[in-house]
This record gives structure tokens, C-alpha cells and sequence, in this order.
């Protein structure tokens, strides 16, 4: 019976760059508040990380023959002082360990699922196998497959393929951090670098974690898993540090975008930095998007497992639990993330007016306030262009041209929107404040003003709630 070989892929070495502090606002607000400045230990600790990720950066990230693996091994680990060095320096010498040529042997499976005892191939982990390696079945000989019911087959492609792109995106992390990271330490201001980089250590770590305890299972389960639901509960339970990147993510591609736009030769370097091999040529804002993709997926795939497990099982109710979980966590991003935009763009709009007319849209007396929706409307008969901003507890009319209020911002309960009685191109705002009211006609299409309608009846109701 003969095996698919596997050639092993090298694995990207780590970098051991200090943590970062948490970001502080970039925005301005009408009345200040105090902003946190980066201590002289923490500047100096973060140009220190950068020496050593430097020196630990891999210049390719190719495909080594068997007898240079080999040698690899046997290779001292190089020395770490940090939290994450030292970590990186365990992950590779684990990753690594106990690989030996594959050879074919029989294992019995321990039944959680529905698993069966079967001949298969001793192989390596997902990310050290060859890219052309897509699917767990292309890596088991064809004996050994038909032992498998259709059902186990698609629940071993599954958690395949969960491992195979958790791989994946821990390089990605890895070139983020290795590569953009460290090579803009000593180039940006060490608050500029906290707000486009948020907590993208911590994520490397934990993931990284993550696909250690996923390769080993794999190792030691000689590719045929029987039980992942434990390893899903742990990590996937565990990802509440995303809320914190994934609600600054907005700011942090504003500001890069910001700095790349002012800084000619800092936008040079990224782009030579996007050739690097590590950063499979995606720039860095494309990087930078990986987390959010990454746990907006998470759901998918663990119910892609979930469908083919037994139900009934432990195994069952470990996944189950773990798809809860991070679906919860998803919630909570998505809404957290919608006010951190909210509160960003209502705050740009305040400094659009001119400063007699300033007032701070951000903030509301009894609770967040968030911008539900905007758009430009011309008057009926003056043809006057008005910004209306509709959040969820004022209505706000600017004057475009002026960059003026055209009234005091309106209580959402002092507004009727209507349709206009003859006319299917108007949106007739009727405004009960200030005192003897005021009806105002703009014009738009059809499609608009009921979607002006709409949107202001709906959250008119939710006030009431």
C-alpha cells in the first residue's frame, strides 16, 4: 500500500516584540480629555523588540528538502527575553518535534464521534505540508479512505480545513508582527504605532497557541481525529481580546492611511515590505483586515463540524458549546464595532461645522448615542442642500454650503416623517420643535423617502422600548 508523500513545510520563525499598550483617541472632542502618553521604558522596550524580530525575521518562506528538516532540528533554538520569544521558542521546537519520514501504520481511534478503527498514514502537520495538499483526503492512502463512512469523511475535511487556514492566518499574524510591525517601530511615533496595531500581539500569541494545540492533535492522532471538541471549547471560548482590536480597526486604517498620505518614504518601504516574501504580497491594510475576517469565519467552520458529529455525544456538546461562544462574541464585535463608527463619524461631522456652530454629536445625556443614517436632500422650492443626520435620539439639518446648523438639533419624538400627498419625489419632514413647529419638503426619489420614512418610523419605535 503505497502513501502520498508529504514534503514538510518550514515553520515561520517568531519574533519575540514587546506588548503593546492599548491605544488612546486619535480624535479630538469639543471638550478635551486627557490622552495617555507612551512612557520612555515602554519607546525603549519597543526599539529593543524591534533589534531581535529583525534579527529573527525570515528573509523567504520556502519549502525545505527532507535532509535539511532534519538538520533543522537539530539546530539550537535561539534565545528569547519576552513573553513572546520565549513562547515562539517552545511553539517550533513542539512544532517540529517527533516528525519523522512518513511511513503508513495502523491506530485505533478512541470513539467519541463516530470514529472506527482504520489503517492510515502517519503524516505532518497542516502547516508543514505541501500547499498542493487541499484536502484531507488527497493526504490518505485509498485503502484507508474507503474505510470511512461519507459522513466521517466530511467531518475530518471539516476539521482539515479549520486547522489548514488556522495555519494560515497565524502566518499571516506572523507577518504582520515580523515584518510591518517591527519594521515601523523606529520609523512611526509610538502612539501612531498603538493605534494601527492595537493588540495584534496578543492575537499572535493566542492563535498561535491555538494552532499548536490543533497540529499536535493531529500529530498525535496521525491525522485522523477523533475528538477536537475539548480544543474548541478552550480557544474558541477565549477570543474576548478581539472585541478590543475589532472595535479599533476603523481607527487604525484611517490613521494608516493618514500616514501613508503624509509620509512619502514610510509608503516606499511599506510597499517593499508588502514584496517580502513572509507577506505573501498583501499589503499591510490588507493585513490588517485578517482578524476580523478570521472571526467572522470561526462560526462557518465550526459548524461545518458540528453537522457531521454525532449528535448526543460529549464530543456534540463540546463543539456545540464552542459555536455558542463565538457566535455570542461575534454579536458583541459587530455591535461594539457599529458604535465606534457611529461615534468616529458623529464626531467628524462636528468638526465639518464652523466653530460658532460647533456642538459634540458624540455624546447624549441618557445613553450612546449612534448615527443610524445620513444623506444630502435639496429643498423643494429654494433648492437648498441639507445634510440630514438621523441617529437614534436627535434629527440634525446642516447647511452644506455654510457648514451651518439649519435648527438646534431636533428630539427624535418631534418628528413626522410623511410622504407627500400629490408628489412621489418628496419627504415631508414635519417638525413639532422648537414651539409653533415647522414642515419642511425635500426632494428625492421614490426609493429614498421611503426608506427616510421607514428608518425614522422604525427607530422612533425603539425609543420607545
Amino acid at each position: 500500500m503505497s502513501d502520498e508523500q508529504v514534503t514538510p513545510r518550514q515553520k515561520p520563525v517568531k519574533s519575540d516584540v514587546a506588548s503593546l499598550p492599548r491605544p488612546k483617541s486619535t480624535i479630538e472632542l469639543s471638550t478635551p480629555t486627557p490622552t495617555r502618553v507612551p512612557s520612555a521604558d515602554a519607546v525603549r522596550r519597543r526599539q529593543r523588540s524591534h533589534s531581535d524580530a529583525i534579527d529573527r525575521t525570515h528573509t523567504s518562506a520556502h519549502v525545505l528538502p527532507p535532509h535539511q528538516v532534519q538538520a533543522q532540528r537539530q539546530q539550537p533554538q535561539p534565545q528569547s527575553s519576552s513573553r513572546l520569544g520565549e513562547f515562539f521558542g517552545r511553539f517550533r521546537s513542539s512544532s517540529t518535534a517527533s516528525l519523522g519520514d512518513d511511513t503508513t501504520g495502523t491506530t485505533t481511534a478512541s470513539t467519541s464521534s463516530s470514529a472506527v478503527m482504520v489503517s492510515r498514514p502517519v503524516s505532518r502537520p497542516v502547516s508543514q505540508q505541501s500547499d498542493k495538499s487541499s484536502t484531507w483526503s488527497s493526504l490518505i492512502n485509498h485503502e484507508a479512505l474507503e474505510s470511512f463512512s461519507a459522513v466521517e469523511r466530511n467531518r475530518q475535511e471539516a476539521i482539515y480545513e479549520l486547522i489548514k487556514s488556522e495555519a494560515v492566518y497565524v502566518q499571516d499574524l506572523t507577518a504582520i508582527v515580523e515584518v510591518f510591525l517591527a519594521n515601523m517601530i523606529p520609523e512611526v511615533d509610538a502612539g501612531l504605532v498603538e493605534i494601527i496595531f492595537s493588540n495584534i500581539e496578543d492575537l499572535l500569541l493566542l492563535n498561535a497557541t491555538f494552532v499548536s494545540d490543533l497540529e499536535s492533535r493531529q500529530r498525535n492522532d496521525r491525522m485522523y481525529i477523533s475528538q477536537i471538541g475539548d480544543l474548541l471549547d478552550k480557544h474558541l471560548g477565549s477570543l474576548d481580546i478581539y472585541m478590543h482590536y475589532c472595535s479599533n480597526q476603523h481607527r487604525s486604517i484611517k490613521a494608516l492611511q493618514s500616514l501613508q498620505n503624509n509620509n512619502y518614504r514610510l509608503s516606499q518601504k511599506l510597499l517593499k515590505l508588502k514584496a517580502h516574501p513572509t507577506s505573501r504580497n498583501l499589503d499591510l491594510s490588507t493585513h490588517l483586515l485578517s482578524p476580523m475576517q478570521r472571526i467572522t469565519r470561526y462560526p462557518l467552520l465550526v459548524r461545518q463540524i458540528l453537522k457531521h458529529t454525532d449528535p448526543g455525544t460529549v464530543e456534540y456538546e463540546s463543539i456545540e458549546k464552542a459555536l455558542k461562544a463565538v457566535e455570542t462574541l461575534l454579536l458583541a464585535i459587530n455591535e461594539d464595532v457599529r458604535v465606534q463608527e457611529s461615534h468616529t463619524r458623529l464626531l467628524e461631522i462636528s468638526n465639518t461645522l464652523v466653530m460658532s456652530q460647533k456642538v459634540d454629536l458624540s455624546s447624549s445625556a441618557d445613553a450612546r448615542r449612534i448615527l443610524i443614517k445620513e444623506g444630502e436632500l435639496a429643498k423643494s422650492k429654494s433648492s437648498k442642500v441639507l445634510h440630514l443626520v438621523l441617529c437614534n435620539d436627535i434629527l440634525l439639518l446642516i447647511n452644506v454650503v455654510e457648514r451651518t446648523l439649519y435648527k438646534l438639533p431636533i428630539p427624535l419624538r418631534e418628528v413626522a416623517a410623511l410622504a407627500h400627498a400629490k408628489r412621489e419625489d418628496i419627504l415631508v419632514l414635519e417638525l413639532a420643535y422648537p414651539r409653533g413647529g415647522e414642515s419642511i419638503a425635500l426632494k428625492t426619489a421614490p426609493q429614498d423617502r421611503d426608506a427616510w420614512i421607514n428608518t425614522i418610523n422604525t427607530t422612533q419605535k425603539q425609543l420607545t422600548r
